[in-house]
């Protein structure tokens, strides 16, 4: 071969690998784009609408066992939590795992900040950062000898292979009432914990809600309770002078709606640390919602979609 015909040859085995090495560096490129973005929609949401659901896409019977406020509790003291903590403690307890307090889960501090309410990532940031270093806990004595305690929030980053790479995310566990824990929970007089539905988050309820009036709404759960007299006239129209012969069974209990409070409001504005000299604009935040009504001097808390209220059957998206 002479070199005038080498040269050419060199040349044209040059260009294929040009062509080559340019496309590799494109698709390395394109790879790292569609990482990115795949990145954001997974774990920053900046990507992705979050929406909450309709009334009826929501399980109406889906619950986790909330523990009851109260001033005498030494085992228990979530009442002196800042109202940030107010707003994200139900939020994780609903979406981690209802029987296994050992499993961790993965939820996205996007997806926690927008159903607390939050118009920041950091507030929701820092409240989870405050329940956690200040050790806000549960604490138990089983069988009066062996004391355990749950935290209501841990958390830790894990790595979570996606394609291509890797991200570092966040793995929640919730401390609540659970298994064993329910029936140590209660006495003969009461149980020290209430059923917080998941439909109040899923549905966007509990978003709406201003701080102050999350926080009071735990209170009012705290101590509101069944009265059977009371629901049988209002929601049975039974005469006054028949009510001493109401005897509600099982299936009749837990399919009641609400349930009455008449906790004096300076007490239940004590049990969460909170101001109660406009307590009006409280009340106001709740009922427009239909999580509660104030009658008189007492408080219906609704346990189930007040029917009179109409404000969960559009999706809302954030």
């Amino acid at each position: 071969m002479n070199l005038a015909l080498k040269v050419r040859t060199d040349a044209k085995r040059q260009i294929p690998e040009e062509k080559r090495e340019k496309k590799k560096k494109q698709k390395t490129i394109e790879d790292k784009q569609r990482q990115a973005a795949f990145f954001n929609s997974l774990y920053t949401g900046r990507n992705m609408e979050f929406s909450f659901k309709t009334m009826e896409e929501v399980s109406m019977t889906k619950h986790f066992y909330f523990p009851k406020l109260g001033e005498d509790y030494e085992d228990w003291s979530f009442g002196a939590a800042p109202l940030a903590a107010f707003a994200v403690y139900p939020v994780i307890c609903s979406r981690v795992d209802f029987r296994n307090h050992e499993r961790w889960m993965k939820i996205s501090m996007e997806e926690i900040a927008k159903k607390a309410g939050h118009k920041s990532v950091s507030t929701t940031s820092n409240a989870i950062k405050h329940l956690i270093e200040a050790g806000y806990g549960m604490t138990e004595s089983i069988e009066g000898e062996i004391e355990q305690r749950y935290p209501l929030i841990e958390r830790k980053k894990v790595h979570e292979k996606v394609p291509k790479g890797e991200k570092r995310v966040w793995e929640y566990r919730a401390g609540f009432i659970r298994g064993d824990m329910i029936k140590r929970w209660k006495t003969d007089d009461e149980a020290r914990y209430f059923k917080f539905p998941t439909w109040i988050i899923d549905t966007g309820l509990w978003a709406k809600l201003k701080p102050r009036a999350k926080a009071l709404y735990i209170a009012l759960r705290s101590c509101s309770r069944f009265d059977e007299k009371l629901y049988a006239g209002i929601e049975n129209d039974v005469p006054f002078d028949q009510l001493d012969q109401i005897e509600f069974d099982l299936e009749e209990y837990k399919a009641r709606k609400w349930e009455v409070c008449n906790t004096p409001t300076t007490r239940l504005c004590r049990m969460v640390n909170i101001d109660g000299s406009d307590i009006r604009k409280i009340v106001d935040d709740l009922e427009e919602t239909g999580l509660v009504e104030k009658i008189d001097r007492w408080w219906k808390v609704w346990l189930m979609p007040n029917p009179d209220k109409n404000t969960t059957n559009k999706h809302q998206v954030f």
